[in-house]
């Protein structure tokens, strides 16, 4: 009996033994499976983010709003602008057509003190609507720039006034975001007191360009007297958020160097490229969840015009 009892002791143990061991193989195959799982989530988390890495690599914003504050000594300049304009016009055996003089009396005052909004259209022309009072009330009539025309170049010589030859958003790097310049106008254009507000359409500008980037302004050669005192920078674009109001601390800055000589025959020396500049600042971008759900859409194009 007592050989017996000893028997089935040891049976017990070997089979105890067994289920131990089973169970350490079940805990090792268990283990295997989550460090599987784990790194095919792992996978997963690390292609999803190459994804929208590349999303943000590849998407374009469809619209910037900019908006220039305190540029009151800007529109000093106005009077002087237009005498300039019609001076050049006159030298050039273009005087000013006698319909102008009839039905545009108020282009002049509305450019220096009037609420306007203006479009630009695709053949470079402008539509420009003016708010102005007068003794007997507000007239409000829209004024068609034909390219070249005494009133395109007046509106034209306004946008120099308030943007310089060269107005630039770009990065504390100088790689430029967004630019105006004469060849690059603003989409549309809208004055309200001293604010200027200014639309860019698609200006091929990707996320990631702006994320995590300090910004600059940078203007062509100028009296920084005269140049804006604060600017706010906007995304139009309904997946991508950004909004800030910057005050702008011109000085100048070096922004690269041009060989050539003092006078012709005279040996060639480096000379200092310097422009105002504003900055750096700091600009917060958000992402809408949209953004991931829905593939990027083309961006926007100015808007057409038609005569």
């Amino acid at each position: 009996a007592a050989e017996e009892e000893s028997r089935k002791a040891q049976e017990r143990e070997r089979l105890q033994r067994q289920q131990i061991a089973h169970q350490e193989q079940l805990l090792e195959r268990q283990k295997a499976i989550e460090t599987a799982q784990k790194q095919v989530i792992s996978a997963q988390d690390a292609q999803n983010e190459r994804l929208r890495q590349l999303m943000l690599e590849s998407y374009q914003l469809s619209g910037v709003e900019i908006a220039l504050e305190g540029i009151e000594k800007s529109f000093a300049g106005v009077g002087p602008m237009l005498n300039r304009v019609r001076d050049d016009m006159r030298s050039g055996g273009m005087p000013l057509p006698e319909q102008f003089r009839n039905h545009w009396q108020y282009f002049e005052t509305c450019l220096a003190n009037g609420r306007l909004s203006a479009v630009k259209g695709e053949r470079d022309q402008w539509m420009v609507e003016c708010l102005l009072a007068r003794p007997q009330g507000f007239t409000n009539p829209p004024l068609y720039c034909a390219p070249e025309s005494y009133p395109w170049r007046a509106f034209e010589g306004l946008l120099d006034l308030i943007l310089t030859k060269r107005f630039v958003v770009e990065s504390a790097a100088g790689d430029e975001l967004f630019a105006f310049t004469q060849s690059a106008r603003p989409a549309t254009v809208r004055r309200e007191g001293m604010t200027v507000t200014l639309t860019l359409a698609g200006p091929r500008v990707k996320v990631r360009q702006l994320q995590n980037t300090p910004l600059r302004f940078r203007v062509e050669r100028a009296n920084p007297q005269v140049l804006p005192r604060k600017a706010r920078l906007r995304s139009l674009d309904p997946l991508v958020k950004f909004d800030g109001s910057y005050p702008l601390a011109w000085r100048q800055v070096k922004v690269g160097t041009v060989r050539q000589p003092l006078e012709p025959g005279d040996e060639p020396q480096d000379w200092e490229i310097t422009a105002p500049v504003a900055g750096p600042f700091r600009m917060r971008v958000q992402v809408d969840e949209r953004f991931w759900r829905n593939a990027p859409a083309a961006p926007a194009s100015p808007p057409a015009l038609q005569r």
